[in-house]
């Protein structure tokens, strides 16, 4: 069986849901006020390295096991700005939980600058290695320190 995008088993029915959640996220993302402060949205944890978890319900449909994590990255805005991504972002976040039926979660953002100068954690490393972008530059985990 072919590798999923999202997932361990490969499933197109899922990965085709996946790709329709993570559209509407970008789209909410780019219709907010705050879409021209924000550099980018990155999927990580489990979905975004294909590792995914899926169930099968008892009526037979496959449904998502993990939650959503997303890293967000603003384009170098002031404090008072990032908490306002943050608490849109939460907002959106609560939104989809319902629409999805899973905890949709973003992390507090980061300037983009910061990036440089985050410390060498395993998080950070992990979503180097395996993320997709849903919003913004696809190439802004460069910036992140070595």
């Amino acid at each position: 069986m072919k590798k999923s995008r999202y997932t361990l088993k490969g499933d197109t029915a899922v990965d085709a849901m996946l790709d329709n959640h993570l559209a509407q996220i970008s789209e909410a993302v780019k219709k907010s006020e705050l879409s021209e402060d924000i550099a980018a949205i990155i999927l990580g944890g489990g979905y975004g390295r294909g590792e995914g978890g899926v169930f099968e319900a008892p009526d037979g449909q496959k449904k998502l096991n993990n939650d959503l994590d997303f890293f967000v990255v603003a384009n170098n805005v002031s404090r008072s700005k990032l908490k306002k991504i943050d608490r849109t972002l939460a907002s959106m976040g609560k939104d989809f939980n319902y629409k999805i039926g899973i905890d949709v979660d973003f992390g507090p953002a980061k300037n983009l600058k910061e990036l440089a100068t985050m410390p060498c954690t395993m998080m950070w490393q992990e979503l180097r290695e395996g993320h997709i972008v849903i919003f913004g530059d696809n190439d802004v985990l460069d910036n992140l320190a070595n």
